[in-house]
């Protein structure tokens, strides 16, 4: 009977001490691991995923931000295709220069992210041109995509550039010049300026030529300082082979390719293949140093 009755006060006393020690034992392990936890170093931030081409923050995925870049996430490379895609019925040369291995799909893809603002770039460059230049803006923006994505300051040194030309060469040729090669509108001040004395060289040598048809016709001449020199001798020699009356600065503006050419070897290769005078020739069909 008196087991009995000291059985429950017993299991009591036990309970309350294993309740006590259990709570001993948790506060305990919360002081530790609060304590621990103030005393390590925090974990720095992950560094950001480039995932499909974008640069995306952990910190952004987790917080579920509804912005372009999560979007762009939830979507398959498909939907690049077709920004892509929007973006070359804007601008249809990237497609063709693409076709030709000269665009890569992920340039092009970086282009189409923001189609609004390459469409408004497009427009950008064709209010920059004189409207009687006749000048194809798109056909500009596809042989420079640089213009596509430029920002402000882009679209003030492209300007620049364009003024620059026209002061040069006047604002027909100015235009046209910087349509042929429309890299000089993205070029730098210290490579645009080496253009520009290439042109005012080339000028000098042919003062009654179309400098502007002849360098977009052969843009190297006004890119390059060694065929720059070549041109000059061409032109040269050519002028001292011909009779007074030839009209050479024309003849060059019409076919370009003689200032890429050693005259005095043409003008030898054509007296020997057809025995009398190679100048007139050479004048009366200038196709032939192609030939």
């Amino acid at each position: 009977m008196v087991a009995s009755v000291g059985a429950p006060c017993v299991g009591a006393r036990c309970d309350g001490w294993c309740a006590r020690r259990r709570h001993g034992i948790i506060a305990s392990s919360s002081s530790s691991s609060s304590s621990s936890t103030s005393d390590e170093p925090q974990p720095q931030s992950r560094p950001g995923l480039n995932l499909l081409g974008r640069a995306v923050h952990v910190s952004d995925v987790l917080a579920r931000r509804p912005d372009d870049v999560l979007e762009r996430l939830a979507t398959t490379s498909a939907s690049y295709d077709r920004d892509v895609a929007r973006l070359e019925t804007i601008v249809p040369g990237l497609a063709r220069r693409r076709a030709r291995g000269e665009l890569s799909m992920e340039r092009a893809r970086a282009l189409a992210r923001d189609v609004k603002r390459a469409s408004m770039n497009v427009m950008t460059v064709k209010l920059m041109f004189d409207e009687g230049a006749g000048v194809d803006a798109a056909a500009v923006c596809a042989a420079a995509d640089g213009l596509l994505d430029m920002d402000a300051a882009g679209a003030t040194r492209a300007r620049e550039a364009l003024e620059g030309f026209r002061a040069l060469l006047g604002t027909p040729s100015g235009d046209a010049f910087c349509a042929g090669i429309p890299g000089v509108l993205l070029m730098e001040n210290d490579a645009r300026d080496g253009v520009m004395r290439r042109v005012r060289t080339l000028r000098d040598a042919l003062p009654r030529a179309n400098i502007a048809t002849i360098c977009t016709r052969r843009p190297w001449i006004a890119l390059d300082d060694e065929a720059l020199d070549i041109a000059c001798i061409a032109a040269e020699e050519l002028r001292q082979a011909m009779p007074p009356d030839a009209k050479v600065d024309m003849m060059l503006t019409d076919f370009p390719n003689l200032l890429s050419v050693d005259i005095v070897s043409l003008l030898q290769d054509i007296e020997r293949t057809f025995g009398h005078n190679p100048c007139a020739i050479l004048r009366r069909d200038p196709r032939i140093a192609t030939q």
